[in-house]
């Protein structure tokens, strides 16, 4: 994997560039069910292609190609990741961790009416 991301740089970060862009567009604040449409085929794609990488089923170029495309689809899931994130963090969405932390009391900000 080292040497294909060496030789494939500048691809994959074009891909992660992407998937921002993707990303940032796509995210919105209302409540949806993520896990509907295409997420579940291609996280089992994902994972398929995965185990076939991993046990090398395809040999040459077959398995090369197979790897870069794993690479590729990496890249722009996490760059549709991070900048989704990024967005709902802008846009004041409080985030499943910060929603666990509040409601526990433990890292949350009390405030204090001021005395007139």
């Amino acid at each position: 994997m080292a040497y294909l991301i060496s030789q494939l740089w500048l691809w994959l970060l074009l891909a992660f560039i992407i998937g921002c862009v993707v990303g940032w567009k796509t995210c919105s604040d209302e409540p949806t069910r993520w896990w509907t449409g295409w997420v579940p085929w291609g996280t089992l794609a994902f994972v398929v292609g995965l185990l076939l990488a991993i046990f090398r089923v395809f040999p040459d170029r077959a398995g090369y190609m197979l790897d870069a495309a794993l690479l590729m689809f990496g890249s722009y899931i996490i760059g549709c990741c991070i900048a989704g994130l990024l967005r709902l963090r802008g846009a004041g969405v409080a985030t499943p961790v910060a929603v666990a932390a509040a409601a526990s009391g433990h890292g949350a900000a009390v405030a204090r009416p001021v005395p007139a």
